[in-house]
């Protein structure tokens, strides 16, 4: 039996190899931290995990607010890096309003592609009397890549 090898370039679309992994949060009503992924246990050269987005719904729908808001980063705390180079916000100036039950689609801008084992955090920091977000969840969207044996 002969060993059978795939390579992953992206040069292709390769759906097999995406990823949605939800995460329940639940309420989040003050600054807090939380643990939301680990990178799967594949130890082996050339793979990689790239996250391609983070989906954050929640049942409160959050107005837009300069004093007023939700900033929120996304990092890998294993190796300390943030996947965003600047925390997205809810604010008027520079950020977006929250939906309820609509995704708030947080895409990565930096260190986006990490090994395996790696924790994974979300932070979500409050200002001033902004409202509470209920039934808080993330959807992981990440892509294996590098060759597989």
């Amino acid at each position: 039996m002969s060993k059978k090898t795939f390579t992953n370039d992206f040069t292709i679309n390769d759906a097999s190899r995406y990823y949605d992994l939800p995460i329940p949060i639940g309420e989040v009503s003050a600054t807090d931290t939380k643990k939301i992924f680990i990178t799967p246990n594949i130890v082996q050269d050339g793979v990689e995990y790239e996250f391609v987005s983070f989906s954050l719904v929640t049942e409160t729908g959050i107005t837009a607010h300069d004093t007023n808001y939700w900033s929120i980063m996304i990092s890998n705390l294993t190796d300390t890096l943030d996947l965003l180079a600047d925390p997205v916000t809810t604010k008027v100036t520079g950020g977006t309003a929250i939906t309820a039950d609509t995704p708030w689609i947080i895409t990565p801008d930096q260190n986006k592609t990490t090994g395996a084992n790696k924790v994974i955090k979300i932070t979500f920091t409050k200002a001033a009397s902004v409202s509470t977000m209920e039934e808080v969840s993330v959807l992981v969207h990440y892509r294996v890549k590098g060759r597989f044996e």
